[in-house]
């Protein structure tokens, strides 16, 4: 009996050195390293390269930005209505007239087809028209800006959701690592139970975080695939070759001052900038149509009702409101009001933009701080998880299930690291997004 437990036991051993002997062999066949802030330049270049692919990639997907270029071609039609007001106007008309007059005075008209053409354009009309073309052109870079505003919307949303997609490969990683590296000691304790029934609660035991492991595994794999539709649905499906490995184009390092002077040339403030000039062209326009606007009109047409006689007509006229009841007046203080409005959304929107920055560095520096910590710890681990397996093999020292718990502090060890180093380059890609210091931005295709 003691020597069929013996057999047992020294092949469980047998078996453990060499699951972790293959263990070893996989880390280093794989090359599996885990991420670190100080990348090599090759791979950061790399990086951005995939960056700038993946915002290009997810502007050209997007049917908001597509949207946003159709309303910069509405607004350039509306110039060219603006600019027609100081054109001259024609009108080619045609008039048939019957009557029934008996006087002599009169012709009587018989309902012959007769041509009118008339002709008008303003003479002076103190800027109302130019006030007019300028606000239609501040409408036009204000839609251009919203463009610009819609393509920086779908580039952070596609590295967002890459950056997520890659975090939840990174922990699919280490679910993998942790159930290869709990598989071989439940199979070594089945060995060891079967020869010692004594040790079953250890198999149970074993078992149960066997099963925990895989229920880990299968719940993080169902994550990455939902993550997958995600991107694949910001930037198509060829766009998800490009979301690999660019977090380190994002934590390698961000100067915060550029940044946040940046943000005053950021799409969403020059279009509060053009509306504003709107409101203020719309001023201008509404202050010069209150004022006298001097007109020249020409007809040429029948000099009287059922005369056959052609002749043609100038007049100069002179007309301006003399009471709208108040009409004109409460337009205008109403375009002064959203003027000053549009003033007050400028400033919260700069404050909000320098305090979510400020906010998002201080976060990312934490939790880059609190990766870099991760990997001494994982380091240590290591260590330690090999000294458990050397005292449990050499000298019985220590119990499978204490292995068993090193195997599970590492994977919390590495869970807890992937999360904190992805949510680093997370803060710190969206300041580069809210700055509009992306890769690829520059593809406005507004121009």
């Amino acid at each position: 009996m003691n020597a069929k437990r013996n057999k047992g036991l020294l092949a469980a051993a047998v078996m453990l050195l060499a699951a972790l002997l293959q263990g070893d062999s996989q880390a280093t066949e794989t090359g599996h390293t885990l991420p670190t802030a100080t990348a090599d330049l090759v791979r950061d270049a790399q990086s951005g390269d995939r960056v700038g692919r993946l915002v290009r990639r997810a502007i050209a997907t997007s049917p908001s930005v597509r949207e946003a270029t159709l309303l910069v071609e509405s607004a350039l039609q509306g110039i060219t209505v603006a600019r027609a007001g100081r054109l001259p106007q024609l009108t080619l008309g045609a008039q048939s007239t019957v009557n029934t007059a008996q006087a002599d005075s009169l012709m009587k008209a018989d309902g012959t087809p007769m041509a009118v053409l008339s002709a008008q354009m303003p003479l002076y009309d103190w800027g109302r028209v130019d006030a007019a073309v300028r606000g239609q052109q501040s409408a036009v870079a204000a839609a251009r800006a919203l463009v610009a505003q819609r393509q920086q919307e779908a580039a952070a949303d596609a590295l967002r959701a890459c950056l997520e997609l890659e975090r939840r490969r990174g922990l699919r990683a280490a679910a993998d690592r942790y159930v290869r590296s709990v598989a071989p000691v439940v199979d070594m304790l089945k060995n060891i139970a079967a020869a010692d029934p004594g040790r079953a609660g250890e198999l149970i035991q074993a078992r149960s975080r066997s099963l925990q492991a895989e229920a880990a595994r299968q719940s993080v794999s169902g994550r990455v695939a939902e993550a997958e539709v995600q991107l694949e649905r910001l930037v198509g499906r060829d766009g998800i070759i490009d979301c690999s490995d660019i977090a380190p184009e994002f934590v390698q390092g961000l100067d915060l001052q550029a940044a946040r002077a940046a943000t005053t040339n950021v799409a969403v403030v020059v279009q509060i900038d053009e509306e504003y000039r709107q409101q203020l062209s719309a001023v201008d326009q509404i202050s010069a149509a209150r004022r006298p606007q001097i007109r020249v009109s020409a007809n040429y047409g029948p000099m009287n009702q059922g005369l056959n006689l052609y002749g043609a007509t100038v007049a100069l006229s002179i007309s301006m409101p003399l009471y709208d009841g108040q009409a004109l007046q409460s337009s205008q203080q109403s375009a002064v009001e959203r003027a000053g409005a549009l003033l007050e959304k400028r400033q919260q929107v700069l404050r909000q933009l320098d305090y979510d920055m400020r906010a998002a560095y201080e976060q990312a520096g934490v939790q880059l701080k609190t990766a870099n910590e991760y990997i001494e710890l994982i380091t240590l681990n290591e260590q330690v998880r090999r000294n458990f397996s050397t005292q449990w093999l050499a000298m019985g020292k220590r119990s499978l299930f204490e292995l068993l718990a090193a195997e599970a502090e590492h994977y919390g060890l590495e869970s807890s690291y992937t999360n904190a180093y992805y949510d680093a380059a997370s803060s710190f890609a969206a300041i580069r997004g809210k700055a509009a210091l992306l890769p690829g931005l520059e593809y406005q295709g507004t121009q």
